[in-house]
C-alpha cells in the first residue's frame, strides 16, 4: 500500500504541475523559471521515492527512529533531525510507520515537501488526515494554512467553521501588512487569537497604531491584543496625562504597581530635567560636551530609563568622596548602580588601605568584586607576616 501511494504522489506529472501553480505561481512568473522549478521538484521527488522504498516500517515509538525517518524523508542533517525530535514531544510517542503515513497523506493532499521541511512537526500528528480535511474547507492553499495542523483537532474544527464566516486570516494579513502564511504561523503559536472576538481584535490594533505603536511592535508583542479595549485605553490615557508621548506595548501588559513606578519615575525625571534633555543634563553635571554625553548614553542606553533622582544622588555621592566628573565619564556604568552598595564597597576597600583612582572595581558584579576583595585582604595579611 505504501509503495502504491508513493508512486501516485511522486511520479504523477499532473500532481507536480498542481504543486507548482498552487504554491509558487506568484513567485515564478516566467516559463524558464517554471520549468526549472518543475525539474527540481521531479528530481527531489525521485530521491524521496527511493528513500521511502528503502524504509523499514516500524510500529514502535522511539526518538532515534523518528529522527532517522526525518533525515530520510526531508533530507535533514542528523543533528537537525535530532533537535526537531528533542523539542517536539509528540515525536517521542509516535511510530515511524505513522510518520511515513502522515508524510504520504500530506503529499496526497497537496502539501509540498518544502512546507513539511518548514513545519516538520505536523508529521507527528495522530489525526493528521482529519485536520487536513478541515483545512481544505478554507479558501486558501493548504501550504499557506499548514502551520495550523499543529492545533488540537477540535480547536481546529471550531476555528475553520468560524473562519469561513469571518475571513480572519485575510483581515489580519491586510491590517498588519504580513503574508497569510505568516498569519497562520502566528495563530498556531498564539492560539488565543483564534477565539478572541474579531471586533475587539481589530479595535485593539487600530487603537494601538493610532497612538503611535507600530505594527512591527504589535507583531513582536501580540499578547497586548488579549487585553480589553477599555484596559488599553485606560493605560494610554494615564500615560498621556503624565506627559508620556511615546507609547510601548509593555505599558499595557505591565502590572499596575510596575506601571505606576514607571509613571512616578518619569514625573520625577521631568521635575529634574525641566525643559532640558538627558544629554543636556549629563553634559552639565559631568562638565563635558553634549557629544560626550551622547556617547555615554550610547554606551549605557539603560541610563535613559534610570531614575534621575537616584542618578543625581550617585553623582553627588561620588563628588563628595573625591571623585571628579572625568572619573564618571570614563566609567558611566557607575550611574546605574545604587548608592548604598557603592558606599559599602568603598568602606571595605578603604579599610584595606586601597586608594581608588578609577570607578571600575565598584561596577563589577558581586561575585567578581568579592573575588578581588578576598585576594586584596589575603595579600594584606601576607605582607603583615613578612614584616
Amino acid at each position: 500500500m505504501l509503495k502504491k501511494l508513493v508512486k501516485i504522489f511522486y511520479i504523477d506529472k499532473k500532481y507536480s504541475g498542481r504543486m507548482l501553480w498552487n504554491k509558487d505561481a506568484l513567485v515564478i512568473n516566467n516559463l524558464p523559471s517554471r520549468l526549472r522549478f518543475l525539474s527540481s521538484i521531479k528530481k527531489k521527488s525521485t530521491k524521496i521515492h527511493e528513500s521511502l522504498n528503502s524504509i523499514k516500517v516500524d510500529d514502535k515509538a522511539s526518538r532515534s527512529g523518528s529522527a532517522k525517518i526525518l533525515e530520510k524523508l526531508l533530507g535533514f542533517k542528523s543533528i537537525i533531525a535530532k533537535d526537531i525530535v528533542l523539542k517536539n514531544k509528540k515525536f517521542h510517542k509516535i511510530s515511524v510507520n505513522t510518520i511515513v503515513y502522515n508524510f504520504t497523506c500530506s503529499l496526497e493532499n497537496g502539501i509540498l515537501p518544502v512546507t513539511l521541511e518548514q513545519f516538520p512537526e505536523v508529521l507527528a500528528e495522530l489525526d493528521l488526515p482529519l485536520k487536513i480535511s478541515e483545512l481544505k474547507e478554507l479558501p486558501y492553499d493548504v501550504n499557506i494554512t499548514a502551520p495550523l495542523l499543529s492545533l488540537p483537532y477540535q480547536r481546529l474544527k471550531t476555528y475553520t467553521n468560524g473562519e469561513i464566516e469571518t475571513n480572519r486570516i485575510a483581515l489580519i494579513s491586510e491590517i498588519l501588512l504580513i503574508e497569510k502564511s505568516k498569519v497562520c504561523q502566528i495563530f498556531a503559536k498564539k492560539n488565543f487569537l483564534l477565539s478572541l472576538n474579531l471586533n475587539q481584535l481589530l479595535n485593539n490594533i487600530k487603537l494601538l497604531t493610532d497612538n503611535g505603536i507600530t505594527k512591527d511592535e504589535i507583531i513582536k508583542d501580540l499578547w497586548v491584543l488579549r487585553y480589553s479595549t477599555s484596559v488599553i485605553e485606560d493605560r494610554l490615557d494615564t500615560a498621556k496625562r503624565n506627559g508620556i508621548d511615546s507609547f510601548k506595548t509593555w505599558m499595557v501588559r505591565a502590572q499596575p504597581e510596575i506601571f505606576e513606578t514607571y509613571i512616578r519615575r518619569r514625573s520625577d525625571n521631568k521635575l529634574i530635567l525641566g525643559d532640558s534633555s538627558l544629554t543636556q543634563y549629563l553634559s552639565e553635571r559631568l562638565e563635558c560636551t553634549e557629544e560626550v554625553a551622547k556617547y555615554i548614553i550610547s554606551k549605557q542606553p539603560a541610563l535613559q530609563n534610570k531614575s534621575l533622582k537616584k542618578m543625581n544622588e550617585m553623582i553627588e555621592f561620588l563628588f563628595k568622596h573625591g571623585f571628579k566628573p572625568i572619573h564618571i565619564c570614563r566609567i558611566p556604568k557607575i550611574l546605574l548602580h545604587g548608592v548604598e552598595t557603592t558606599r559599602k564597597r568603598l568602606k571595605e576597600l578603604e579599610a584595606t588601605g586601597m586608594q581608588l583612582d578609577s570607578l571600575y572595581l565598584l561596577t563589577k558584579s558581586q561575585r567578581q568584586y568579592l573575588q578581588y576583595y578576598e585576594l586584596l585582604v589575603k595579600s594584606g595579611k601576607n605582607k603583615l607576616k613578612n614584616t
